[in-house]
């Protein structure tokens, strides 16, 4: 037995305001929470079964996430995003994410483009079954999120994870927008992700316009047929 004295280190504690902020993100992401609903503390607590001072903190963090905004005395709103935050959100992906892919080529890191794979395996293995707009939203995100973490570069992943649920909304628009996409979405992803395994930086990032200017055109066209 060891002399050494052992060190305990406290398991964080979990609070209601943690329990609060991840149902409540859930509910938006999900849909059950519409795109520019008013969100009040009261109903939110009662659905919780908490008091408001957890539901309170949650909208704070959630603001932080740019899920919901805050509107002088009017109260928070379920984040609706306009031409201009989908303007904003596809120039910084794609500036993030070419970086990315050039620098998962200089310095591939293999545990990441391991991951990536699992996710294109299971955007196809889903389609072939059906699939709904929020899963390929879902797995669309993870793939992308992942392609950041084999870039190795923290700052850049940091970057990228403060807009992650406006790509998530971004993305999921895309998947609503077109249907037919999520029969076939694992081909583009499989093909950047060769592209980068294969150090064709060229062709990698040539693909990656290419899905990101698609996804915008359509992200766009059904905005405009939406009046937004």
């Amino acid at each position: 037995m060891s002399d050494q004295t052992s060190i305990l280190i406290p398991t964080p504690k979990h609070s209601l305001a943690d329990d609060a902020t991840v149902q409540i993100r859930q509910a938006i992401l999900e849909g059950q929470l519409a795109p520019g609903e008013h969100l009040r503390e009261e109903v939110l607590a009662e659905m919780l079964s908490v008091s408001r001072g957890p539901v309170r903190e949650a909208l704070t963090r959630l603001e932080r996430e740019t899920l919901v905004v805050r509107e002088p005395n009017r109260g928070v709103f379920v984040c609706q995003l306009h031409r201009a935050d989908v303007d904003e959100v596809y120039s910084l992906r794609l500036s993030l994410e070419k970086l990315a892919v050039q620098l998962a080529i200089k310095n591939p890191q293999p545990e990441a483009l391991r991951a990536m794979q699992k996710t294109v395996d299971d955007m196809r293995d889903k389609a072939a079954l059906g699939i709904s707009s929020h899963e390929a939203a879902q797995l669309n995100t993870n793939y992308h999120e992942q392609l950041c973490v084999a870039s190795g570069h923290r700052r850049l992943h940091a970057s990228w994870t403060n807009l992650r649920s406006q790509i998530y909304l971004f993305l999921l628009t895309r998947s609503e927008a077109n249907s037919e996409f999520l029969k076939t979405f694992d081909v583009m992803h499989q093909e950047i992700l060769d592209a980068i395994i294969a150090k064709d930086e060229g062709s990698a990032t040539a693909l990656l316009e290419k899905h990101f200017l698609n996804a915008y055109n359509e992200v766009i066209g059904h905005y405009d047929i939406m009046g937004r």
